[in-house]
């Protein structure tokens, strides 16, 4: 992940040979020059560290997409695919599909509250304003 746009040419060559290095002793050397170069160039000030748990109904949802690709989340990544490809499992709602009902009936109490709001401040108006 470089959310943070940092670029820096000897960080990318060591992640280039770190990336193709068979000995695992060279390869370690590599990635601990990588670390302490960003920490001497600090792009991220991380201020704490937790562990992500995502459960996911995997019988209501298929299509999910990782980021990256085998190891990251399946939602609140940094990019729109996770949400894009995520679709209901055999194209139903799978038993909980009153979402809509419920919206529709939310605007109709919102509207019928906003126009009840709007006559009774049209009543209030005396009778000497109205001549």
């Amino acid at each position: 992940y470089n959310d943070a746009n940092w670029c820096n040419d000897e960080y990318d060559k060591l992640y280039d040979q770190q990336h193709v290095e068979l000995d695992v002793v060279k390869r370690h050397a590599e990635i601990q020059k990588m670390l302490e170069i960003m920490y001497d160039e600090a792009p991220y000030a991380v201020l704490y560290k937790y562990d992500e748990l995502q459960a996911i109904r995997s019988d209501r949802w298929e299509n999910f997409v990782r980021q990256p690709e085998k190891t990251g989340p399946v939602l609140f990544t940094n990019t729109s695919p996770a949400y894009l490809e995520l679709v209901p499992k055999g194209g139903g709602s799978g038993g909980g599909g009153n979402t809509g009902l419920l919206v529709g009936i939310g605007v109709a109490v919102v509207a019928i509250a906003g126009g009840g709001l709007w006559f009774r401040s049209r009543r209030k108006v005396s009778l000497d304003e109205r001549e």
